[in-house]
């Protein structure tokens, strides 16, 4: 008889997975376990690097003797000058480039870009106006998208 096998007081096993249910959750007690098991999941996952990505970053110590940004173009100008003799073959500038300094800043900018045997990447970005939703794009300047891509 199938009736005979089931509890005769289903609402006590309800109230038992709730109360665990309560203490995995608000208590995090599943935390370490779910920490070691992605842990171990990086390291199955996990391969030597290839060097093939180089990631240069603005830290503290560049702001302290470079100055904080918006960098001028001359300053954009000798970085991509420096990345590509160190033979990068991309160079990503996540920069806004509408405000460069003046306008030799930016022909020096422009200058380095063209002459740059590395492929360049700009940002273009888009806005969205919160009271009618309507997108609105900001690509990089003409003058120096036409050096990338």
């Amino acid at each position: 008889n199938i009736m005979s096998i089931a509890p005769r007081r289903p609402w006590k096993a309800l109230i038992v997975a709730l109360i665990v249910g309560l203490a995995f959750g608000f208590g995090q007690a599943g935390e370490p376990i779910e920490n070691a098991l992605q842990m171990a999941r990086d390291k199955l996952r996990s391969r030597p690097s290839g060097g093939e990505v180089v990631l240069v970053a603005i830290d503290d110590r560049s702001v302290s003797e470079i100055g904080n940004a918006p960098w001028n173009g001359d300053r954009l100008a000798g970085l991509v000058r420096r990345l590509d003799a160190a033979g990068a073959r991309r160079i990503h500038l996540d920069n806004d480039l509408h405000d460069v300094g003046s306008a030799v800043q930016a022909a020096e900018l422009e200058n380095a870009m063209s002459q740059a045997q590395a492929e360049l990447l700009l940002p273009a970005r888009f806005s969205i106006d919160p009271v009618s939703g309507a997108r609105a794009d900001h690509p990089p300047p003409d003058r120096f998208a036409r050096h990338a891509r």
